[in-house]
């Protein structure tokens, strides 16, 4: 008997249906006859670009809000500090004002004859003041009286400048 050198048979056949079917499959990326549509290598780097730019554009604002946001902090903490030095400017005037008000007390008893010193001694004398003394005191006061008006012209044109009124 002649052999046949035919190797097609059924067993090859379907050995190469299968291979075939799989080799299509690995290729389209169809499993059992689903035609599935392969994105390539090109689609998916666009598809990862376009996510990309979409976190960036998300941080880029993100980051546009928070540089708005501190500019706006800034101005806060600058006007609240213009406010606090304006009110050490008047704290401080009324410190200068109350300092003058008791030196004007005491040279009104020096002037009538009395001492601070010994008034905080429980010694309520009197002492009757020489004119030297008298002229000195008037000139000493009235020495304090221009620094006083100086120091007020001063404070006022500061807030004058500082627009408080």
């Amino acid at each position: 008997m002649k052999k046949s050198w035919n190797i097609w048979n059924r067993e090859t056949e379907t050995l190469y249906i299968n291979r075939y079917s799989l080799l299509k499959s690995i290729f389209y990326g169809t499993t059992r006859g689903q035609l599935l549509v392969q994105p390539t290598k090109l689609a998916e780097n666009n598809r990862k670009g376009d996510e990309m730019n979409y976190i960036v554009g998300f941080i880029f604002i993100v980051l546009i809000g928070y540089i708005f946001e501190q500019r706006r902090h800034i101005r806060f903490l600058e006007k609240v500090n213009y406010n606090q030095e304006t009110r050490h400017i008047m704290a401080d005037h009324e410190i200068f004002l109350l300092k003058h008000q008791i030196d004007t007390y005491k040279f009104a008893l020096e002037t009538l004859g009395y001492s601070q010193d010994n008034i905080n001694k429980d010694d309520y004398t009197k002492h009757e003041p020489s004119p030297e003394k008298l002229q000195a005191l008037q000139e000493e006061f009235q020495k304090e009286e221009r620094i006083y008006r100086s120091k007020n012209i001063q404070f006022e044109t500061e807030l004058e400048l500082r627009g408080v009124e």
